[in-house]
């Protein structure tokens, strides 16, 4: 009995020094993450945003989004773009563009502050940030504003968040977009026609004259005494 405990003692050892030696596990390492995108890239990749990328392209901004940034860029939707009266060109268009995009700072939705003033790439021309509806961010420019409807779209060289309006500046160089007021159509009424009525002519009858008939005067005729004679002649005694 002995003899077995020993051996086997002695089999628990071996294997317990086995296990003890100086090699150490190794984990292996995680995959390393894919590559990001660019904003450009980001933007190519999103249907919603096709109108945008060639509009950058038009405007020869392409490579100066795909740098290296960093960049706030607030994106508008083809919806967006399509609820304007017409397309800006030239310079507005680039000046319209530039003027959605905040360099030097990758800004998630939680960093803005509520009337944060976000400079933009359009010289003298600032964006507000309107925080005042709780969840909703709203992106006040000259003209108008749009809101946040897909934030932190995160991208390497900076952050996107499609909104759904196009931000227009109002003042300074190169007015942006122009649209052509409807022509202002005076309607002079028409005088009202003159009815010349013309009166029907008076008929003046002029009334028979009135014929006073004097009645006859009576003539009154007094009748002579009858004087009887008597052919007799007449005795004088």
């Amino acid at each position: 009995m002995r003899a077995i405990f020993a051996v086997v003692t002695t089999v628990l050892a071996a294997v317990s020094l086995s296990g003890c030696g100086g090699d150490t596990t190794t984990v292996a390492p995680s995959p390393p993450a894919p590559a990001g995108k660019s904003i450009v890239d980001t933007a190519s990749d999103t249907a919603d945003l096709s109108t945008l990328v060639g509009l950058l392209g038009n405007a020869s901004l392409v490579e100066a989004l795909s740098g290296p940034g960093p960049m706030t860029v607030f994106a508008p939707t083809n919806e967006a773009f399509a609820l304007l009266a017409a397309l800006p060109t030239g310079d507005d268009l680039k000046n319209v563009l530039l003027y959605h995009v905040v360099n030097d700072v990758a800004a998630l939705s939680t960093d803005l502050t509520p009337e944060e003033n976000l400079a933009t790439l359009f010289a003298g021309h600032n964006l507000t940030v309107d925080l005042s509806v709780p969840g909703n961010v709203t992106i006040v420019a000259a003209g108008d504003s749009a809101l946040v409807i897909t934030p932190n779209v995160v991208c390497t060289n900076g952050v996107v968040h499609i909104i759904n309006a196009v931000l227009l500046p109002t003042a300074g160089p190169g007015p942006v977009v122009t649209t052509t007021a409807a022509p202002v159509v005076s309607s002079t009424p028409a005088p009202a026609p003159v009815v010349t009525t013309t009166a029907a002519p008076v008929v003046t009858t002029t009334a028979a004259p009135v014929v006073t008939s004097t009645a006859a005067p009576v003539v009154s005729t007094t009748v002579a005494p009858v004087v009887t004679t008597t052919s007799a002649e007449i005795q004088i005694i």
